[in-house]
């Protein structure tokens, strides 16, 4: 578990060091960023991840060394085929494929957190701590749409929906349920008001109450394979549901602190949030398929970037020291039992094939 700690320390200081006026040395800290977290992923041994033998057992079938990645039968999306294409073009050692996922993912994370966060090493300590970097040890497809899906909410923030709209269709060439993405574009822009709490709640009940009854009607969506990825449900999801829950009532609450030119990307991502919370609500409640838990990554950038506004709202200078302390000990204490408990990746063990 020490090598992951290490790397979000290191990452976290590199992304510290991006916070700079300096174009030039911004990119340099941001690609350096880009580059250990996606050789430390990209490195791996097989074992690490639950289903990282199944994507190099893909890479290694017979399908692709035929170079017939565009096979009919093939349940995977366009996007990643391509993707498994140019790696065993590149080489057959699947090291490059583990590279080239963690690549597109890291890159669309951090393009986006540099482009919206007003403290960078802060959101890449939680993209780190909170699992939307390790999930992609595991739900390699998922991860990749989520990341892409990440730079939509810039467009989101724009109010650009056809732009938002082109970036989840690309997303969706690595994973079909970005789509359910597109509709939310109405309710994320929406003011934090109980009302709206209220339509979001139904929303989400029924979206994810149908989907649950017609889960395995529709194999294209594949997720019927995802429950072995992480261990969320009983325990597992209670402890994420009470933790989400704590995260969501203390923004709620903040929320009146916030600087009036802030409040329209903190409404955005308090909305992001809480959609979160209730897909862990709604599976929870209504005993719903564990494996729609899985779509809360797509809300995973809500926490990511509503906490650099706290940390630097000018309102809340008199309890900065005691914001930071809990932001720090949460999330590190979260990170551990997510590392031990959760995610199928402990211990960390190096590819030794490559040397």
């Amino acid at each position: 578990m020490f090598a992951y700690f290490f790397i979000f320390i290191v990452a976290s200081l590199l992304g510290y060091l991006s916070q700079t006026k300096n174009k030039l040395a911004n990119n340099i800290f941001i690609i350096l960023t880009i580059t250990v977290l996606t050789l430390f992923a990209g490195l791996r041994d097989v074992s690490v991840g639950t289903d990282t033998r199944n994507y190099v057992g893909s890479f290694q079938s017979e399908r692709v060394a035929q170079n017939n990645a565009f096979e009919t039968s093939s349940s995977l999306e366009t996007g990643y085929l391509i993707l498994e294409k140019q790696a065993s073009e590149l080489s057959d050692g699947y090291w490059v494929l583990l590279t080239l996922i963690m690549f597109i993912a890291i890159s669309a994370y951090l393009y986006t957190i540099n482009k919206l966060s007003k403290l960078n090493h802060v959101s890449i300590f939680l993209l780190l701590t909170l699992g939307s970097y390790l999930f992609i040890f595991n739900g390699a497809r998922q991860g990749m749409a989520a990341a892409i899906y990440s730079i939509a909410i810039i467009s989101l923030l724009e109010r650009n929906f056809l732009r938002y709209i082109l970036w989840i269709i690309l997303a969706s060439f690595f994973h079909k349920t970005v789509l359910i993405m597109i509709p939310l574009y109405f309710i994320l822009n929406k003011v934090v008001s109980f009302k709206n709490l209220i339509i979001g709640f139904v929303s989400i009940v029924f979206i994810f109450y149908t989907m649950s009854s017609i889960l395995h009607v529709f194999p294209f969506l594949g997720l019927d394979k995802y429950s072995v990825y992480d261990n969320r449900g009983a325990s597992g999801g209670n402890l994420l549901l009470v933790f989400y829950l704590v995260n969501f009532l203390f923004l709620f609450f903040i929320k009146k602190y916030i600087n009036h030119n802030e409040k329209y990307e903190y409404n955005t991502f308090l909305n992001l949030t809480y959609l979160n919370l209730l897909i862990y609500i709604v599976v929870i409640l209504f005993e719903l398929d564990v494996n729609l838990l899985r779509f809360s990554l797509y809300f995973s950038m809500g926490l990511i970037l509503i906490w650099p506004i706290i940390l630097t709202c000018n309102k809340l200078r008199s309890i900065r020291m005691g914001l930071y302390i809990v932001f720090w000990v949460m999330h590190l204490i979260f990170s551990y039992v997510y590392i031990a408990k959760m995610s199928n990746i402990n211990p960390y063990l190096l590819n030794m094939s490559i040397f």
